[in-house]
């Protein structure tokens, strides 16, 4: 059973997303004390709402504030509450807390936003993202309790992350811990987007029969898993969900998972032909999407360990709170 102290409030995470709010409530040892979400993302917020809301998510936790209150996320975007800029790689945990942009606000709190992060990607294109940088040194903090993964990241002294969701990232980290580790570049790729649209508004849709969202027939989602290496390129590909319908070699039930393989196959053969040197991949995200990208990239051969995006978070926020001076003691795991 856990000490009172370690289960004593210091810090209040916040991950504000495109479509969803989600609030942690934290012990400076990082001991997860209670959690509040709902669905007030920043895409359906005007700039006034921003406050209004933060203070009706955090009215659980009235009797325990002043605490200080880490936003990550879409918040920092330009149609978020404050606009920060990114920073750029390569990024190191202390540039993010460096780069924290405190907001003014009526509510007697202290309150700061991550920046996001920046780069060139390794195709010669501008990226950015925000919240998953958080993840990324949070995940690092979970992994040195990790002694096998430990061994690989500091063997090779770099690592692929992959945090798969609506835009999927896949970021290139160099260094031996959480302290000295940096992001150097990363990729995003439109996987769960594209996912959602062929579904809702393409021809495939129209076939789909209805099934549980979150349901996975695995059969199908390795068949599509294995044709994203098929000849001709991803956007060839999608039109096979339709044809091996139409020739009944795939049930209207199973279009959706086939989908789901071949876009996932799809992303990790870009991404894996453009770096043959990648040994292992960390893989920041859901417990179902975990579950698929951990099936498809072995599949490809690639040694990959899983870690929840939820806990990265935590961990993440926790280490730049510290940084900070905003919460004290150690981080636990």
């Amino acid at each position: 059973m856990l000490s009172e102290n370690k289960r004593k409030p210091a810090l209040v995470c916040v991950d504000w997303g495109s479509s969803n709010l989600r609030a942690f409530l934290l012990s400076a040892e990082g001991v997860l004390i209670d959690k509040v979400a709902n669905d007030k993302g920043v895409l359906g917020l005007s700039k006034s709402d921003f406050e209004p809301v933060l203070a009706e998510l955090l009215q659980p936790w009235a009797e325990l504030l002043p605490l200080p209150v880490l936003l990550a996320g879409m918040v920092g975007a330009a149609q978020g509450w404050l606009e920060v800029p990114y920073t750029s790689c390569p990024v190191k945990l202390e540039s993010l807390t460096k780069d924290l942009c405190f907001v003014k606000n009526s509510l007697d709190l202290t309150i700061a936003i991550v920046p996001g992060v920046k780069c060139d990607s390794m195709f010669s294109q501008p990226d950015v993202m925000r919240g998953e940088e958080v993840q990324i040194f949070g995940a690092l903090l979970d992994c040195e309790s990790n002694a096998e993964f430990c061994d690989i990241f500091s063997a090779a002294n770099s690592s692929v992350f992959c945090l798969p969701g609506t835009h999927s990232k896949w970021a290139s980290v160099i260094g031996g811990d959480s302290v000295s580790a940096c992001i150097l570049s990363f990729e995003t790729y439109m996987t769960g987007e594209l996912f959602g649209l062929l579904k809702r508004n393409s021809i495939l849709g129209k076939l789909l029969e209805t099934q549980c969202e979150n349901e996975v027939v695995l059969s199908a989602f390795d068949r599509g898993v294995a044709h994203s290496r098929a000849g001709g390129g991803i956007m060839h590909q999608m039109f096979s969900a339709r044809t091996l319908v139409l020739m009944k070699e795939l049930r209207p039930d199973e279009i959706s998972s086939y989908l789901s393989g071949l876009l996932i196959g799809a992303e990790i053969y870009e991404r894996t032909k453009s770096d043959s040197s990648i040994g292992v991949v960390l893989v920041i995200g859901s417990e179902q999407l975990n579950s698929l990208y951990a099936r498809a990239l072995s599949y490809f051969s690639i040694k990959n360990f899983t870690l929840s995006s939820d806990r990265a978070s935590l961990l993440g926020v926790l280490a730049i709170a510290k940084q900070a001076n905003l919460v004290t003691s150690e981080v636990g795991v």
